[in-house]
């Protein structure tokens, strides 16, 4: 297991790394962009349906088939907008994405750290967050970085499975 010396350490710059990316990108709105066409409407619904699946219902077969599996983002995001108040921009999709990418940078060196060393999770660290296409995802408002969150989350606590 890592150090919590270094742990520390890596959440700290994380904080920092990511909380700058999201000051940088709170501005921002890119139109068009597939949040605009599929994400926002669902999330909006999400607040006024009993049933999370329920938000298929009002659309029609192709958005519902592009939908599929991405029921927690919508909900998450539509936690966000209420949090936010903020229902017009894409804020609500870049925090997401940036709040999930930071977690997944934490994770990433604990789990690399724990499987080899602290000296190839400090390295697989860096690699993943000098890397450009999370980024790319964050910009386009995907659902990859939550998704990568969950997987590498799944991960860390399979590691615990002796």
């Amino acid at each position: 297991m890592p150090a919590k010396r270094n742990i520390f350490l890596i959440s700290l710059w994380s904080l920092i790394l990511f909380s700058a990316l999201t000051i940088s990108l709170w501005d921002m709105n890119f139109w068009p962009t597939d949040a605009e066409w599929f994400y926002f409407d669902s999330a909006l619904k999400v607040l006024q349906v009993k049933h999370i699946s329920e938000i298929h219902q009002s659309f029609d077969d192709n958005t519902k088939v592009w939908l599929h599996g991405k029921e927690v983002l919508i909900a998450l995001v539509a936690g966000i907008q209420q949090l936010l108040q903020d229902f017009k921009t894409l804020r609500p999709f870049i925090l997401l994405g940036t709040i999930s990418l930071g977690l997944s940078t934490i994770l990433i060196f604990i789990i690399a750290a724990r499987l080899f060393s602290q000296r190839v999770g400090v390295i697989c660290y860096f690699l993943f967050t000098f890397c450009l296409w999370p980024y790319l995802y964050v910009l386009m408002c995907k659902h990859q970085p939550l998704g990568l969150f969950f997987f590498l989350l799944s991960i860390f606590f399979l590691s615990f499975i002796p």
